[in-house]
C-alpha cells in the first residue's frame, strides 16, 4: 500500500492556534478516518494522496470580473435607493 505523510493525506485536518495577524498551522492535525490526534510527519497504511484544487489565472480573472459585477449591480440598488429615501424625506 502507498506509503505517506499525514500532512499530504486526504483525511487528515491540521490544527491551527490563532496569532495576532495570521493562523500558525500548528504540527499536529485529526486524522478523520482514526478519529484520533495525530503528527503531520507521521503516516499510515490508510493513507491516500490529497487531490490539489487546480485553477487557473483565467478561471480566478473571469470569477473575479462576476464578483465585481454583482457588486458593482449592489451599489447600484444602494445608491437608488438612497436616492429616493433624500426625495421623499424633503
Amino acid at each position: 500500500m502507498e506509503q505517506g505523510k499525514c500532512w499530504n493525506c486526504r483525511y487528515f485536518s491540521r490544527y491551527y492556534t490563532k496569532e495576532t495577524t495570521r493562523f500558525r498551522a500548528t504540527k499536529f492535525g485529526r486524522c478523520c478516518i482514526a478519529g484520533v490526534a495525530v503528527e503531520s510527519n507521521g503516516g499510515c497504511d490508510r493513507y491516500k494522496r490529497r487531490e490539489r484544487c487546480k485553477r487557473s489565472e483565467t478561471m480566478l480573472r473571469v470569477c473575479l470580473g462576476d464578483i465585481l459585477r454583482q457588486l458593482t449591480e449592489l451599489r447600484c440598488i444602494m445608491e437608488a435607493e438612497r436616492e429616493m429615501h433624500d426625495e421623499g424625506g424633503e
